[in-house]
């Protein structure tokens, strides 16, 4: 009886709280890479599709080896490395190529165009990078999202799931309302 029912809400609760830590991680790690480079800020969707896509593929390999949650830290390590390297760590010459879009519209708000193939190849290049280690580190939060789902009805996964993403917006809003810090989320 008692058993049964606390075992059921044990794992309604795990659902909840992997969603909403992959949805806050998701969020952070998106405001995180805009601070600190223009083209994510212009292409939001950039950073975006790199999170679903390491999502997606945690979900989809959920029933598979587990790829342990512990390697998420050390590739959002090595991913704000990275950045802050290519942010703050080379000559202004050098990173300016790293300030424009690869995409030519007719206004781009500010952001240069890529005119030649080797400031297209290293702007590419640098989103490859970005857009990798961004889907290397979902997908052990979409295998524990999909091995906590697969547990439960689908309807009820889907609405715990649901649950615990609107969580994971009202914290990061509550967060940006503190105006904290990159450190703090």
């Amino acid at each position: 009886g008692i058993k049964k029912v606390l075992d059921k809400a044990v794992k309604d609760w795990h659902i909840v709280i992997a969603a909403c830590l992959s949805l806050l991680l998701e969020l952070a790690l998106i405001r995180w890479q805009s601070e600190i480079f223009p083209i994510f800020a212009f292409y939001k969707n950039f950073s975006l599709l790199a999170c679903f896509a390491g999502l997606g593929i945690g979900y989809a390999i959920a029933g598979r080896t587990t790829i342990p949650l512990s390697m998420t830290m050390p590739i959002l390590g090595c991913q704000f490395l990275y950045g802050i390297f290519l942010r703050y760590g080379l000559a202004h010459w050098r990173m300016h190529s790293l300030w424009r879009t690869p995409i030519v519209e007719q206004v781009n708000m500010g952001v240069e165009s890529g005119g030649t193939l080797t400031i297209l190849a290293v702007v590419y290049l640098f989103l490859a990078v970005f857009f990798m280690l961004t889907v290397l580190a979902f997908i052990p939060m979409g295998q524990i999202c999909g091995r906590s789902m697969k547990n439960r009805g689908a309807l009820r996964a889907y609405g715990l799931n649901l649950a615990g993403s609107i969580a994971g917006i009202v914290i990061m809003t509550a967060l940006a309302f503190c105006w904290t810090s990159p450190v703090i989320w």
